[in-house]
């Protein structure tokens, strides 16, 4: 039994934009963010990588309750940062509303999972609806910076 739930959609916040040094010599915006952003992708990769596939039935609700609870976290870790200014709308567009909407479905997902219990013959039909990371610009993470966020959610898909 495999789960393809996208544990590190939570891996998404990225801008978009050329440099963001400040004109009075200040720091660069950009790469502050994009540091901010990778230590709560590389948080959210090592804890999903930690997380075992269950083989039963009995282990798939723990398994997507956990998966959600990192969802749901990253989204609100990130979405926390602020990103640079001339990065907000395209951020906004392409990362933090698809990954919003993504947090919503697997906290949505997490509740039919769980009142489905350990019932095999109405967990089977959700095996094939968990959520993906549809709708977050993949490509556009990787030319921000961040594409060990991409990498995980591609591979989820």
């Amino acid at each position: 039994m495999r789960c393809a739930l996208p544990v590190l959609a939570v891996l998404l916040l990225a801008g978009c934009g050329g440099d963001q040094t400040d004109p009075g010599g200040g720091p660069d915006l950009r790469a502050a963010y994009v540091a901010d952003a990778t230590k709560v992708c590389q948080a959210a990769k090592t804890e999903s990588d930690g997380l075992m596939t269950p083989t039963t039935a009995e282990g798939f609700p723990p398994f997507v309750e956990r998966s959600v609870a990192l969802v749901t976290g990253a989204q609100r870790e990130l979405s926390a940062l602020t990103p640079p200014p001339a990065d907000a709308e395209q951020l906004r567009s392409k990362v933090l509303d698809p990954f919003a909407a993504l947090a919503d479905r697997a906290t949505a997902y997490g509740a039919q999972v769980k009142a489905a219990g350990t019932d095999q013959a109405t967990l089977l039909p959700l095996l094939t609806q968990a959520p993906t990371a549809e709708g977050i610009d993949l490509a556009y993470l990787r030319e921000y910076g961040l594409g060990v966020c991409a990498d995980v959610l591609g591979s989820r898909n």
